[in-house]
């Protein structure tokens, strides 16, 4: 009876060595960790269960093969077939990782890459024994013998070293259970001086296992460190995007003010209606009214190029240069428009800054309408009857692109009685389906009275919108316009 007295009692040792290395070594204590760092720790191990998986296919595939063709072509006669059958179901098994990797990513789960690793190790271990038993009990062993033997132990041994990481914490108990069914088949076998080959092999598994073990977790120490550098990265980031994200509330805050139209007006003849929805936090639409000292109504509307912060700059700066319009108690509303092009034009020295921008005049029984590239508006001389609507079409191009800005101002004069309805929008509203059709536009400010600012976030176009409905009352019938 063979004594397995002292390979066991090496193995005792080594195991009461090494739990008394647990103080020392860097091991990670799973039950202090967060669930947020458990989860990254999950999600790192398996992404690498699954590449270790194929990297250790993707190796011991050809190796095997190349393992099967040389044991079959060196070896002698008595090993030939057992040792080159055996390396060949191993690459038939190894390969069968390239059918299950789908299904494993798919599922993201341990099960299958582990099950499959369970049976690959236990394979391999049983095999490789029976191979080294047959291998040392032939009296014949030559060089080429001896080769194989050195073969098969290094091929093992890489085999242990890629799939190890994937069992974490279950190293330990493949690694004796590799050494004890190295020990019954050598037993069984009746391998001479078994007892110090399975020393041999105990040790070199054992120093291996420590190594993997110990590089395992100082990887798992350097991944929380990075994890809890991500951390202070992402806290830091979202510091940032509050303080980013109140200066843009108030900014916000400060742009519906500027575009707060409805109290903007008095006017004994008629009442303007005002809504605004940015697409974003901040928008590239603006729009402003005034009444002038002789009684004229002036309505600006405007929709710059882009959106976000860089749109919603420019159109601080045409306020800005409303606001300073409003000391003067005339309005040139084309030397306005002028001084609006200048400033775009020095704004966009260092990339373009354009804007369309609409100016809408009443002035008694004379509308008139300037349009630098912007969308039209619509007038209804009975602001009941969509069939009343006539489209205020004016002529020019878009403010920041040229010098020299061309408009032309068209002029509606009415000389009826009754109550009208003057609707202006950017083109967030008056898109091009919209403006084909008047009874749409009719129906876009009898929405808008009727659900205020709710309608505009069912309007489905995805764009900064505004839209200004003036109701007033005049006397006579419109009879022309140029």
């Amino acid at each position: 009876m063979l004594s397995l007295a002292r390979p066991f009692q090496k193995l005792k040792n080594l195991i009461g060595n090494f739990r008394s290395l647990k103080k020392i070594l860097p091991f990670t204590n799973l039950s202090q960790l967060s669930p947020a760092q458990l989860a990254y720790l999950r999600d790192l191990r398996l992404e690498s269960v699954v590449s270790m998986n194929r990297s250790h296919a993707i190796v011991m595939v050809p190796g095997y093969v190349l393992s099967s063709i040389a044991s079959a072509t060196l070896l002698s006669e008595s090993l030939r077939l057992v040792i080159s059958l055996s390396f060949m179901v191993m690459a038939t098994y190894t390969g069968i990782w390239f059918l299950l990797e789908p299904y494993a990513k798919k599922t993201r789960s341990f099960f299958v890459a582990q099950i499959y690793f369970f049976i690959s190790f236990f394979l391999a271990t049983l095999i490789f024994s029976i191979c080294l038993s047959y291998m040392i009990k032939d009296p014949s062993m030559g060089i080429s013998e001896y080769f194989s033997l050195g073969l098969i132990w290094m091929v093992y041994l890489l085999h242990i070293e890629i799939g190890a990481p994937i069992v974490d914490r279950f190293a330990p108990i493949f690694f004796v259970a590799g050494v004890t069914i190295t020990v019954v088949v050598f037993s069984m076998a009746g391998v001479p001086e078994a007892h110090s080959t399975v020393s041999i092999l105990l040790v070199s598994s054992l120093f291996q296992l420590l190594f993997m073990v110990i590089t395992h977790h100082r990887d798992q120490k350097h991944a929380l460190i990075g994890f809890a550098n991500a951390e202070l990265v992402r806290e830091n980031n979202l510091l940032k995007i509050k303080q980013v994200e109140g200066e843009l509330h108030v900014a916000r805050a400060l742009q519906e003010a500027m575009t707060a139209l409805s109290e903007s007006v008095n006017h004994q003849s008629l009442k303007l209606h005002a809504h605004y929805l940015p697409y974003g936090i901040l928008g590239g639409d603006w729009a402003a009214a005034r009444v002038l000292s002789n009684g004229r109504v002036v309505i600006a509307i405007g929709d710059v190029t882009g959106k976000g912060v860089p749109a919603a700059l420019v159109v601080q700066a045409v306020h800005s240069l409303w606001v300073a319009a409003l000391n003067h108690e005339n309005f040139d509303t084309r030397g306005w428009l002028d001084s609006v092009n200048r400033t775009l034009l020095a704004l966009g020295s260092g990339s373009s800054q354009t804007m369309t921008l609409g100016i809408a005049e009443i002035d008694g029984n004379v509308f008139h309408y300037y349009s630098a590239g912007h969308v039209p508006c619509y007038l209804f001389a009975d602001a009941t009857d969509v069939k009343s609507g006539v489209t205020l079409t004016g002529a020019g191009t878009p403010l920041g692109l040229t010098d020299v800005l061309k408009i032309s101002k068209f002029t509606y004069t009415t000389m009826a009685s009754g109550e009208y309805k003057l609707i202006l929008a950017t083109d967030g509203i008056f898109d091009m389906a919209t403006r084909k059709k008047m009874t749409r536009v009719f129906e876009v400010a009898a929405q808008a009275a009727y659900h205020g600012d709710a309608w505009l976030r069912q309007h489905p176009v995805d764009d900064d919108k505004i839209l200004i409905v003036v109701d007033g009352s005049f006397a006579g019938q419109v009879h022309q316009y140029d």
